[in-house]
């Protein structure tokens, strides 16, 4: 079933020394041939699971672009037609087991919510049901953890495809239909995109320095407590560019220029999603190409080179902090960085202005 290989440890940390000689976008193409792979592998091992019609499993986050890298563990979604019962808590029982009996038991983890006042991360297995009047925007159903991504852009691995579209659907809903819930789940996505934007003017985000640019240094370390850890480039440039794809998603559908039908069947990984929404929004790019004189799959390309050097910076040093295991700090080619740094805030100054028409700001 598997190739002893691919969980050896010697073997990923060759693979990943030649990741590392890979030019930008090379090396996400690598990254999400990958990813795919892993995902075939996991479903290989889940394929005893029984979901029926009433349920579909999903991968999240990275795993749900196709951006994980190795050092990552996948995190699973049980998206439920019906309301977290029994049958929901028999898959979720099956899953673990073929889990726990393959090699993807050290790679697979469930949700973690971090408790505070114990200093610690209590596992939960994320369900949801379309049909429960839950709000699907909300992670773990907790109105404070607003992060509607973690249904529309996920991976399918088993289970009924059209119960995922229909999950894709009900968020995208949430967020466009004009309902107070939509402004405050809009707003909140607003409101984390500037404190995206701001580790990035200062490189510090939750009172740590992530990355410096005048020493030119990236800093890493995992912690129990999320406010603890350091994640170099993670939230000031990859966070950042995701959720402006998904604002200017949710924009463009709530301008009329985009359907939720045509939305909810875009790929997921964000170079991607980039290419399609400059596509919708054409007519504007064309007019930056003409102040920049670049032609608009310059442009295009630009901002997707500097999301994959971004995203290939993060990794290499995920493979420093995982060989040493304490606190790492790591230089970057500072001309790269300012390139990439300014194609990067190019992209999210794209707004939607009062008459529908995407600008610059």
């Amino acid at each position: 079933m598997f190739s002893g290989e691919y969980f050896n440890e010697n073997y990923m940390r060759e693979s990943a020394e030649y990741h590392k000689t890979l030019e930008p976008i090379e090396y996400y193409g690598s990254i999400q041939a990958m990813n795919e792979q892993s995902i075939e592998r996991l479903r290989s091992v889940l394929t005893s699971v029984e979901f029926k019609s009433d349920a579909v499993l999903v991968a999240v986050g990275s795993d749900g672009k196709g951006e994980r890298h190795d050092p990552s563990k996948i995190e699973l979604k049980l998206i439920m037609r019906s309301p977290v019962n029994a049958n929901s808590q028999l898959i979720i029982e099956e899953v673990n087991t073929a889990i726990a009996d393959s090699p993807y038991s050290t790679i697979v983890e469930k949700g973690m919510i971090y408790n505070k006042a114990l200093n610690e991360k209590n596992e939960i297995f994320d369900v949801v049901s379309i049909s429960s009047g839950e709000v699907l925007s909300y992670a773990f159903n907790q109105e404070s953890a607003v992060f509607p991504d973690r249904v529309i852009n996920t991976c399918f691995i088993l289970g009924n495809p059209e119960l995922l579209i229909a999950a894709k659907r009900k968020v995208m809903l949430e967020i466009t239909d004009g309902s107070e819930l939509s402004k405050r789940i809009y707003s909140e996505l607003r409101n984390q995109l500037g404190d995206y934007k701001l580790a990035m003017r200062t490189g510090i985000y939750r009172g740590k320095k992530v990355f410096d640019r005048e020493l030119s240094l990236q800093y890493y370390t995992e912690d129990i407590n999320p406010l603890e850890k350091k994640t170099g480039f993670k939230i000031a440039y990859l966070r950042a560019t995701q959720r402006k794809c998904d604002l200017l998603t949710f924009a463009l559908i709530r301008s009329g220029r985009l359907t939720i039908e045509e939305a909810i069947r875009w790929p997921t990984n964000t170079l991607t999603r980039i290419e399609y929404i400059l596509n919708v929004v054409n007519k504007e790019v064309l007019e930056l190409s003409k102040k920049n004189k670049k032609t608009p799959i310059e442009i295009s390309a630009s901002f997707q080179q500097a999301y994959a050097w971004f995203l290939k910076e993060y990794h290499i040093i995920q493979d420093e902090y995982t060989d040493k295991k304490v606190e790492v700090e790591m230089s970057f080619n500072k001309e790269e960085f300012e390139i990439a740094n300014q194609n990067i805030e190019a992209f999210l100054e794209l707004q939607l202005n009062e008459k529908n028409a995407l600008r610059l700001r």
